[in-house]
């Protein structure tokens, strides 16, 4: 190839990539604002599910959570929805993974930093015992 079609064969070259840009650039644009404006839905038809919207990562939290091992750490994890005899998939789910786990009591953080008060619950036999919750 001489000098004159590869000269050739660069502008060809430079102004499908010109092309390629003008079309694709909307598309992901279009893509990137759906998106986001599609998180509110997403918050709401997680909530209709019965799951837990984790903001932070802008994911649904299912009760599923506890045997896919993907129920996350929370910052305020809940009690109120909690009673002794729920099962420790429950458990997991409302409070989600524990911070740390000592025989039958499972102790986690809430809030930060980590020094600060702590939830603490007894399982035994894969149901909640009793539970000690700061708020």
């Amino acid at each position: 190839m001489d000098a004159a079609q590869s000269e050739v064969s660069s502008a060809a070259m430079n102004s499908r990539t010109k092309l390629l840009l003008a079309f694709a650039s909307p598309v992901i644009a279009a893509a990137l604002y759906a998106a986001v404006s599609l998180e509110p839905a997403r918050k709401e038809l997680c909530l209709f599910q019965r799951g837990k919207w984790g903001c932070a990562t802008g994911t649904c939290v299912t009760r599923t959570c506890y045997e896919s091992h993907s129920c996350g750490h929370w910052v305020h994890p809940r009690c109120s929805r909690l009673k002794p005899g729920d099962a420790l998939a429950e458990v997991y789910f409302e409070l989600g993974e524990p911070d740390q786990i000592d025989g039958n009591t499972y102790r986690w953080n809430d809030g930060k930093p980590a020094e600060g008060p702590s939830i603490h619950a007894v399982i035994d036999r894969g149901e909640l015992v009793s539970l000690a919750c700061p708020r």
